[in-house]
């Protein structure tokens, strides 16, 4: 006879792709603004060593400009998130629950309760990596390109050709990025948030779910598929030599169902 579970700590899609949305609009705003900034540079600075000194003093304005745009777009985003990944995952629960007959008023710890205030800020800090990654691979190595000497012709070709190749380069690993973070976040929280809603209604216990990750799958987690494991604990992976719950390590796509006391055998 197969165990009656209640709900899946099943990730929305639709969620992910809207906080990859967000984050892709937010970083196209971002290269476009530094790319007009470096044609700007070209038409109007020589390249000298004043011309360096205006370049740091463009790369701050940007670093100041962008970190402060990150940093309100993620706190509006991550609270977003947060609030609405915590509604739908008690609902499924409950959900469950009532297609038994069973009626539960869930019951917080503190833990519990402080639990979305870490996700945001958990959130908000992934998010905010974003541009103080992009901007400082760009001034990383635009800086050492003013060492070279030369004249002013040979100097402003060499960079403008290193410029160029740096963009592209950062636009295409921030863009990868993004897409990581918001899968990442999206699975991370939801697992996080399932399990103290499940344990809110009395869950103790859950059912591990391996879910491969798109090019690979950890063998520790392969292994743990459908082991029953305490919500409060989790399961011990021996790569990372400790317990760890659905969701926790960085990439891991595994989700979990919910077992209730008196159906968990």
């Amino acid at each position: 006879m197969k165990q009656q579970t209640f709900g899946r700590s099943r990730p929305s899609i639709a969620w992910e792709l809207q906080y990859r949305r967000v984050l892709e609009e937010l970083i196209a705003k971002m290269q476009k603004d530094v790319e007009q900034e470096i044609t700007q540079y070209y038409n109007n600075e020589l390249v000298t060593d004043a011309a360096s000194v205006k370049w740091v003093q463009i790369m701050k304005a940007l670093r100041q400009k962008w970190y402060r745009e990150f940093d309100v777009k993620a706190r509006e985003l991550a609270k977003w998130f947060a609030d609405k990944t915590n509604k739908r995952t008690m609902a499924q629960i409950q959900r469950k629950l009532k297609e038994v007959g069973m009626t539960i008023t869930p019951s917080y710890t503190a833990a519990q309760k402080q639990l979305i205030s870490e996700i945001v800020a958990e959130n908000v800090g992934m998010i905010k990596s974003i541009p103080q990654q992009y901007l400082r691979g760009i001034q990383k190595v635009t800086a050492g390109t003013f060492k070279r000497g030369g004249d002013r012709a040979t100097l402003a070709k060499y960079l403008e050709k290193v410029l160029k190749r740096v963009v592209d380069g950062e636009n295409k690993k921030i863009r990868h990025r993004a897409v990581l973070i918001a899968r990442d976040q999206t699975n991370k929280a939801t697992q996080q948030l399932a399990t103290a809603n499940a344990q809110a209604l009395g869950a103790t216990k859950g059912r591990w779910i391996h879910v491969p990750g798109k090019y690979s799958s950890r063998k520790t987690h392969v292994e743990m598929n459908g082991k029953v494991f305490p919500l409060s604990d989790g399961l011990y992976d021996k790569d990372v030599r400790r317990n760890v719950k659905p969701g926790e390590l960085i990439y891991c796509n595994c989700q979990f169902e919910v077992l209730m006391p008196g159906f968990d055998e």
